[in-house]
């Protein structure tokens, strides 16, 4: 009977440890941008402390270290579209562009807990003009979004070309008044 009597406290106490597990989830892991690389792809490992291309589970921290500029350009080299939480400090003062696209497997940024923004600049790469624009800035945060003081979300220039997109109206024409 002791035997027995202590089976069941380790089976016991493996299902509680099994069930922490469970609960817990997949740790995430803070990746810092630290711009090492050749490139300004979040793509190139040495572009990031510890040296490696985020996963899913990472929780994206760009603290002004390094203030290079950084294009997310998921789909190369195993980049997610798709991240744990987004933290752009104050002290960092470069842009970040999305290469979210229309007509691409990479359509959605998708932000799995907290984004802050609190400096530097988030934009889209340029569209060439042309109807449909094919270069967007679409991002889902799953929590809560926040947007400093010091920094901004800028699009100007980069959507349509001058008298193209919807609602663009036909150009050189006058209004005639009756």
């Amino acid at each position: 009977m002791p035997i027995r009597h202590k089976t069941i406290q380790i089976s016991a106490g493996l299902t509680a440890l099994i069930l922490i597990l469970v609960l817990a989830g997949t740790p995430a892991h803070a990746i810092t941008w630290d711009g090492g690389g050749s490139t300004e792809n979040a793509s190139e490992a040495d572009n990031w402390t510890p040296n490696e291309v985020p996963t899913s589970a990472s929780d994206i921290v760009l603290d002004g270290v390094n203030d290079k500029n950084m294009t997310w350009d998921a789909g190369v080299s195993g980049l997610p579209n798709t991240v744990a939480s987004w933290d752009q400090q104050s002290g960092y003062s470069g842009t970040v562009t999305i290469l979210t696209k229309y007509s691409d497997s990479f359509t959605n940024f998708i932000i799995s807990d907290n984004c802050t923004i609190n400096g530097g600049t988030w934009n889209h790469y340029g569209n060439s003009g042309g109807t449909p624009a094919q270069y967007l800035l679409r991002v889902e945060v799953v929590s809560n979004m926040t947007i400093g003081a010091d920094a901004e979300i800028n699009v100007v220039g980069l959507g349509y070309t001058y008298c193209a997109g919807p609602g663009a109206g036909v150009a050189n024409t006058r209004a005639v008044h009756v």
